[in-house]
């Protein structure tokens, strides 16, 4: 019994893989894809042609008048003209210089350490730089 159902059972399996085998070779002779195809390349347009996305040969279909890349399964657009080579895209304008940044004005009072202002404190006659916290010693001037 059990050499019976797997008989059948592998009897069924095989049908169903030969259905899908013809089905498979019914598709690529609808589409022109295989060597079996009524779709024929035209003599001269195979092998030279490659495909602008993954640089595969192409098949020119001499029924559908389209070139068809095997690799991608998919076919070019219509006019596509494997000769023209693509012309890449015109270099991007060169952005014109940066203007030359204006020179920080003048420091009035500058400390003779950071550069920055001091300030004149007059109930103690001296100079003070807020940036470092410190007093200028008695009688400097900036």
């Amino acid at each position: 019994m059990k050499k019976a159902v797997l008989f059948l059972l592998a009897g069924f399996i095989g049908l169903i893989l030969t259905g899908c085998a013809e089905l498979e070779r019914v598709n690529m002779d609808y589409y022109g894809v295989s060597g079996g195809s009524s779709a024929k390349a035209k003599p001269g347009k195979t092998g030279k042609a490659t495909c602008p996305d993954c640089k595969a040969p192409l098949t020119y279909i001499q029924d559908y008048q389209r070139w068809y890349c095997d690799s991608e399964a998919k076919y070019m657009d219509e006019g596509f003209d494997p000769n023209k080579r693509a012309t890449p895209p015109p270099p991007a304008p060169k952005a014109p210089p940066a203007p030359p940044r204006p020179a920080a004005p003048a420091v009035k009072d500058p400390c003779p350490n950071c550069g920055k202002t001091l300030t004149y404190i007059p109930d103690y006659q001296r100079w003070y730089c807020d940036s470092e916290g410190t007093y200028m010693d008695e009688g400097f001037q900036p």
